[in-house]
């Protein structure tokens, strides 16, 4: 991904070529993924059935299953297969009523309730992220942006997601000066919610740190 670079007096500072859009988009999904709690992880509220529990990790697990990945790079590769590993431990987790139970017997009531509500705007703003993914793929820089905005709105304290965000900003138009800063603007938020996590700097590069 593009090195974003505020301008300096009098010149530009040369920014070096894109690294691959893949990994980069499933590095950022890997961050948000670690800091989420089981429902978190396949986007369901804490009163989903098993139904919709299972319909949510099996469109995870086609999207990330590592057979899709035969032939990206070995960075890709691994990066899917440990986003699989998290999505499958997740659905083990709360499968059935009785996992449910089992695994609420950690959390308050508070907890819970919030849990359920992070997890709506989750499972909406993962969709979103899906949908910018694919428009990324094509290039279509400014269709990715509209659907990143609404994810942000939702999740604000993901940082993978403002990162995204941000570099997707800078490509819908790199030469104008609004665009560059307001992509730096979302990267500094980023590292701010996930200054311990380096995983998130690659992304755009460590001289904006």
């Amino acid at each position: 991904m593009p090195v974003l670079q505020e301008e300096t007096k009098g010149a530009t500072k040369a920014t070096p070529a894109p690294q691959e859009p893949l990994r980069e988009l499933l590095a950022g999904q890997l961050l948000s993924l670690r800091h989420r709690d089981a429902y978190g992880v396949l986007g369901v509220a804490v009163g989903a059935t098993d139904i919709v529990i299972e319909k949510a990790y099996a469109a995870l697990a086609r999207e990330y299953h590592p057979d899709r990945f035969r032939r990206a790079s070995r960075e890709t590769r691994q990066l899917a297969d440990e986003i699989f590993g998290i999505i499958y431990q997740a659905y083990r987790m709360i499968a059935t009523d009785e996992l449910r139970f089992q695994y609420q017997q950690r959390f308050s009531t508070s907890e819970l309730r919030d849990a359920s509500v992070a997890g709506g705007n989750t499972l909406v703003a993962e969709r979103l992220r899906r949908q910018a993914s694919a428009l990324i793929e094509e290039n279509n820089w400014s269709e990715a942006e509209h659907f990143l905005s609404r994810a942000v709105d939702l999740c604000q304290d993901a940082g993978d997601l403002r990162a995204i965000y941000g570099w997707v900003k800078y490509n819908s138009d790199p030469q104008d000066d609004g665009a560059v800063q307001s992509a730096i603007h979302e990267l500094r938020q980023a590292i701010e919610l996930e200054p311990n996590h380096y995983q998130s700097l690659p992304l755009f590069g460590e001289d904006l740190c």
